[in-house]
């Protein structure tokens, strides 16, 4: 790609406004440059995304187990149980256990 970048620029500087076969060539490989950018946009944006998700994720399980630690159950088995489903859930256990415990207030 790197290569047909810079013979498309080669034949952009070098060709008099007249040439036609140069305008052609560019006018062919034009539109293939630009799905080449957003392709590239598209998967810089994918991995952007999964990082932030990925840490951010990870940031409210270990915010959620720390939670789960300090607070004090009636039973001692529900806390066994909520650190059964946040160890073995991982990221969607933390949710679970967000929006059941933490923002409901029951326990």
């Amino acid at each position: 790609m790197i290569e047909l970048l810079s013979n498309i620029s080669l034949v952009a500087s070098s060709s008099s406004a007249g040439d036609a076969e140069s305008l052609a060539a560019l006018a062919i490989a034009l539109p293939f440059m630009f799905i080449w950018i957003f392709w590239m946009l598209l998967i810089l944006f994918f991995w952007g995304f999964m990082i932030v998700f990925t840490v951010g994720g990870s940031i409210l399980w270990i915010l959620m187990l720390i939670d789960l630690v300090k607070r004090d159950f009636k039973k001692k088995d529900e806390k066994i149980i909520w650190v059964l489903l946040l160890t073995l859930t991982g990221v969607v256990g933390a949710i679970v256990y967000y929006f059941v415990v933490k923002k409901s207030g029951k326990y």
